[in-house]
């Protein structure tokens, strides 16, 4: 049987020891922790660098300074809301971004993202507090042209963002761009995004080749001219990243109207100078086939990043090539997500080049319909 005294003395030596332990720890973790909050502040320096460096040099270096303090604070991530994930570290989803928009005097503040990602999946705003707050749309154009999702951001945000200002002007071919978005679990600022090509549709721009990158989440970030001015958004990349595809605030702007004329801005649509009817900014058209008779020639189908597709001029998009007959297929989005049917729906205009005559129908069974 151990004595009292011997029972201290053993009972101090091991706490002793256990102090020593719990000390070195201690200093391990303090170091690790110093070390990457040094790392983090080291690298969010060169990516505040690569800001300061795509901004207009003509402006005061105070300018500067506060055109990067408002970009910091304007982008965000958008994740999974499945409640299981709350548990861990959510995805990202895709990126979004903070805007501002004039209407009648007033200022309206929006956060804005892809509906190719956000359309019919959950995603959640994390907050500083790691409060979960659903996204809720409020006006989404259809993914193949407009591709905008806006939605209103949740209060308890606002105090830790700020807006982008939308640019008066598109960038005309040969100006410099650059965009700002997560992927690789990471932020991320890429400059020098040269504008090759732009239309009513599109921007195409270069983009830096990075090899190995998945840039998976980067759909959504905002594209900005030198000023800072947001010109588009970012939807997707080229197999080998060099190119990179931007819907123009253009579309947006349709979109805003849309919001402010219960869902409807509508475009006329084209085939040979013969107008079809009009499409509205929460539809796109899905796929135009050409037949002789009834045998099938030829199908095209569209993608989110489609950029040569003129609603004036469809035609110019698929030659007929001795066709009698096109079809147009068309889906329409719900235009916002409080809607009641939240289902999208396939409409299919039939055109017979001979008699120059078509009709429109919903054929939700039409083929390369969003389901």
């Amino acid at each position: 049987m151990i004595s009292y005294k011997k029972f201290l003395l053993i009972n101090t030596f091991f706490f002793a020891v256990s102090s020593l332990f719990a000390q070195n720890a201690m200093k391990q973790i303090t170091k690790a922790s110093f070390e990457g909050i040094t790392a983090q502040a080291a690298e969010q320096a060169v990516k505040d660098q690569l800001i300061r460096q795509a901004l207009s040099q003509s402006a005061s270096a105070a300018e500067r300074e506060q055109t990067l303090h408002t970009l910091s604070k304007s982008v965000f991530t958008l994740r999974e809301s499945d409640i299981l994930l709350r548990f861990w570290n959510p995805k990202i989803r895709a990126t979004a971004f903070a805007f501002e928009e004039n209407y009648k005097g007033e200022k309206y503040l929006w956060g804005a993202s892809a509906t190719h990602y956000l359309f019919g999946k959950p995603a959640a705003i994390y907050s500083p507090k790691k409060k979960v707050k659903r996204v809720k749309v409020k006006a989404q154009g259809g993914p193949g042209m407009t591709d905008f999702s806006l939605f209103t951001i949740p209060d308890e945000m606002l105090p830790h963002i700020s807006t982008l200002k939308m640019a008066t002007q598109l960038p005309k071919v040969g100006d410099e761009l650059f965009s700002m978005g997560y992927f690789e679990d990471s932020f991320h600022v890429e400059t020098k995004r040269i504008v090759k090509e732009i239309n009513a549709q599109r921007i195409i721009t270069t983009l830096d080749r990075n090899e190995g990158v998945h840039r998976e989440g980067a759909c959504g970030s905002p594209v900005l001219n030198s000023r800072g001015e947001l010109v588009g958004m970012h939807i997707g990349s080229s197999y080998n990243h060099q190119i990179g595809y931007v819907v123009p605030i253009n579309r947006l702007r349709q979109l805003l109207k849309a919001y402010r004329n219960n869902g409807v801005a509508k475009e006329e649509l084209f085939f040979d100078g013969v107008k079809l009817g009009d499409i509205n900014v929460n539809e796109y058209i899905t796929a135009i086939s050409t037949y002789k008779g009834d045998v099938l020639l030829d199908t095209r189908k569209t993608y989110h990043q489609e950029k040569d597709l003129d609603y004036a001029h469809l035609e110019k998009w698929m030659p007929t090539n001795g066709a009698t007959k096109v079809e147009i297929t068309i889906t329409q989005f719900p235009f916002s997500g409080t809607q009641k049917d939240q289902d999208p729906h396939n409409f299919l205009i039939t055109y017979d080049l001979r008699s120059k005559t078509f009709i429109k129908e919903q054929n939700d069974d039409a083929l390369f319909g969003f389901k």
